[in-house]
């Protein structure tokens, strides 16, 4: 008796593959976004725990900010270790940028680093050198701390895509990067940037909402923005034209 073979033909396999790789084509980006907005709530959350670390810093020393870099070469991450007691905080996930920078103070490179104060109200104390440092910011200075950035998401060259690795300090809209630890707000996030305000909230930001677009080395600014660093001054208040009409800002430390 003849018993006909059971299973599946050629074309019927081909069918199938077919549609696999079609629903593969589909959900592959969707689970790729899935997997990037986790990263940015992560990133999100490494940011306001930094913040919660810079405000307690505050009230242990009479509401003085922390410096970006002290005087003994100690970068603001390692100032503020004791208050988070946690390094991973300091990398975001989608931080694909190795360590470049010789440390100050051994041998090796400085560990990795996705984030930078805002360096036009966080001192650098080395600037100063062989000096004392100026006097730090205090919490009451910021007229406008909802509106003032304190820290964001950094590592990138004036062009805003070039990678800058291992920075610390975000350098404002209207000055130069002039040192290895300068950077520029880096937009890892489906082009938004986790930033923290000086109120201690948190939120993502595209650039040109509150740094401007690079039309060329030190060329930021946006139409609607005065100052040009308005989202980094202590006072916006306190800016100043110059003599030729252009606004210079907040003064710059």
């Amino acid at each position: 008796m003849f018993r006909r073979k059971t299973g599946f033909t050629l074309i019927e396999l081909l069918i199938v593959i077919a549609i696999i790789a079609i629903l593969a084509a589909i959900l592959f980006p969707v689970f790729a976004q899935a997997r990037e907005k986790a990263r940015q709530t992560y990133c999100l959350s490494n940011v306001k725990q930094l913040a919660l670390g810079v405000m307690i810093y505050a009230q242990d020393y009479d509401e003085t900010v922390l410096p970006t870099q002290n005087d003994a070469l100690v970068l603001w991450p390692d100032i503020l270790y004791p208050y988070v007691k946690n390094n991973q905080i300091r990398v975001c996930l989608s931080d694909l940028g190795q360590p470049t920078n010789p440390s100050p103070n051994g041998p090796g490179l400085l560990p990795p680093n996705s984030y930078g104060l805002n360096e036009l109200t966080f001192e650098d104390d080395t600037d100063y050198l062989p000096g004392p440092p100026a006097p730090a910011y205090t919490l009451s200075a910021f007229t406008t701390p909802a509106a003032t950035v304190m820290m964001g998401e950094l590592g990138c060259q004036d062009d805003l895509v070039t990678s800058r690795p291992n920075a610390f300090k975000m350098v404002v809209p209207d000055d130069v990067l002039n040192d290895s630890y300068d950077g520029r707000p880096s937009a890892r996030h489906f082009t938004r940037c986790n930033l923290t305000f000086m109120d201690g909230h948190a939120k993502a930001m595209r650039d040109d909402q509150f740094y401007g677009t690079s039309n060329g080395v030190g060329n930021f600014f946006t139409d609607n923005q005065i100052p040009p660093d308005l989202w980094f001054c202590a006072d916006p208040t306190s800016g100043r034209l110059e003599g030729n009409g252009l606004y210079a800002g907040c003064s710059s430390n």
